[in-house]
């Protein structure tokens, strides 16, 4: 909950590079994932760490990098080398022995920047032949959160609230946002279905929630998401969002944020002005 005394911790995790020498990856990504999560870049943390983790031919280490890193990439907003990155990643867990840990994160992942991307047939061709394999925790969270993002996205609302019904009972202690922000992806299928109050009040918690932690980026996204769903004080909450996310990492949500104040925006210039810096 608290955003500065969690990222003093992740900074502490890996300053001085010793965990990053005795553990093999499940501590020093996740510090250096809250950091990412803080919106406060690792600047070259991920390259370097990938370079020690083939030198000491760790695969474990290597698979690790390419999902985080994938992730931080994704977050920023630079997709395709995002996918790369994570590809990469699934191919290492299946060498390594064991892909009932980390695949679901890396395919859970694959769909979302896909969505981003536009590629709704492709994410379609990758998630069908592995609907029904077995996942656990986070992992099985994430692929249900970003497969109902996929239904939705092809027109299945109905059907894409009762995939993340599944989701109500998975990692429950989570209430962040910015690792689970099931009431941003929730909203707009509601609206689309016709109950836009309902998906107005879930997103008024969700802003608190944002706020609370306060990295620009998720904060940014979220007033954009509830801002799109119209109503009283929605452009003052798409406007505040796009100056969130000019100063923040995540450059991909900036495009939203500008195309949504485009559309709400009485000003010719302006608009045009939005629309040309969204599509750069």
């Amino acid at each position: 909950g608290d955003r500065h005394r969690a990222l003093s911790l992740a900074r502490f995790a890996v300053e001085d590079g010793h965990l990053q020498r005795v553990d093999a990856g499940l501590l020093w990504v996740v510090a250096t994932f809250v950091r990412e999560m803080c919106d406060e870049s690792s600047g070259d943390f991920w390259d370097r760490t990938l370079a020690e983790a083939y030198a000491r031919g760790s695969l474990f280490s290597a698979l690790s990098v390419h999902l985080w890193r994938g992730h931080m990439l994704w977050h920023h907003g630079n997709l395709r080398e995002a996918l790369q990155s994570v590809h990469t990643s699934i191919d290492q867990s299946r060498a390594w022995g064991n892909p009932t840990v980390g695949v679901p994160y890396g395919q859970a992942m694959i769909l979302g920047i896909l969505l981003e991307q536009g590629e709704l047939a492709q994410a379609r061709r990758i998630a069908e032949p592995v609907l029904d394999q077995p996942r656990f925790g986070d992992g099985a969270r994430l692929f249900e959160e970003n497969y109902a993002r996929l239904l939705a996205a092809e027109g299945h609302h109905e059907e894409a609230l009762a995939r993340l019904d599944r989701t109500e009972q998975m990692q429950t202690t989570v209430t962040n946002p910015v690792w689970r922000p099931w009431r941003t992806y929730r909203a707009p299928i509601l609206a689309a279905t016709g109950r836009v109050d309902e998906a107005r009040e879930l997103m008024v918690e969700e802003i608190r929630l944002a706020r609370r932690w306060g990295a620009p980026s998720v904060l940014g996204r979220t007033l954009r998401v509830a801002g799109e769903l119209g109503g009283p004080g929605a452009e003052e909450m798409l406007r505040e969002g796009l100056e969130l996310l000019n100063s923040s990492v995540a450059r991909f949500e900036l495009a939203c944020a500008e195309l949504a104040v485009a559309r709400v925006s009485q000003d010719p210039t302006e608009r045009e002005q939005l629309l040309r810096s969204a599509l750069a």
